[in-house]
């Protein structure tokens, strides 16, 4: 997950540092942001023994902070700077924090929509291929067999929902869902025509899911 990737800041000495060439990298990389003329032996000592107490980041934001402020005793700010974080550097890393937990909780809220809307696809899918089969069955009745069946279900439906207006779209849908699954239940054909359509919509569904989900990614990456 792009989240877990990411990388957390510290005021803590870089742990690589004891590495002559990547402390020397690092060294030339807060020495280009001093100005010329106070690039002394004294100044390169004193940022070697900075960064045996300090991240190297937390260095870099008191150095701008200072070149910012463009001080008389240009040194002299930049110790108290460094000594007393001027530069704001662990509030920002506070605030830094909590946009990122934010943004992961955002991540993980969409993230979420994502799945339950491949699931209501599912269902829909499903649903669908139910009224087809419930439809077909239905019309291979003759009328009285239809009307007679509609006729035993509305008594069922009545029974199992008492609160339901008899007259209502509602009842009508829940006494067709009865006769739906009971079909379903005692035809074989029936029941793997359905298995079919469930697998092909999981299937369709987690395509459209994955790809989603890689366009969420890219949107985060990018923000």
């Amino acid at each position: 997950d792009f989240i877990k990737q990411q990388s957390t800041k510290t005021s803590k000495p870089d742990t690589d540092i004891r590495s002559t060439n990547y402390k020397q990298e690092i060294l030339n990389k807060l020495l280009d942001l001093i100005p010329e003329e106070k690039r002394t032996n004294n100044v390169k000592t004193l940022l070697l023994n900075y960064l045996k107490q300090y991240a190297s980041e937390y260095i870099l934001s008191q150095i701008q902070y200072t070149n910012d402020h463009k001080p008389k005793e240009w040194l002299a700010y930049l110790k108290q700077a460094i000594k007393e974080d001027y530069a704001s550097y662990h509030d920002n890393l506070e605030k830094e924090k909590q946009e990122k937990e934010e943004r992961k909780k955002e991540f993980e809220r969409r993230l979420k929509q994502l799945e339950e809307e491949r699931e209501t696809a599912i269902e829909i899918a499903i649903d669908n291929e139910k009224t087809r089969i419930y439809n077909e069955y239905l019309n291979s009745l003759e009328d009285e067999e239809k009307k007679e069946l509609l006729k035993k279900y509305l008594e069922k439906a009545k029974e199992l929902y008492p609160e339901v207006d008899e007259k209502s779209f509602e009842m009508e849908f829940k006494v067709e869902r009865l006769i739906t699954e009971d079909i379903i239940a005692e035809n074989k054909l029936f029941q793997r025509r359905l298995e079919k359509a469930k697998i092909k919509a999981e299937e369709r569904a987690q395509i459209l899911f994955e790809a989603e989900k890689k366009k969420l990614i890219r949107q985060f990456e990018r923000s």
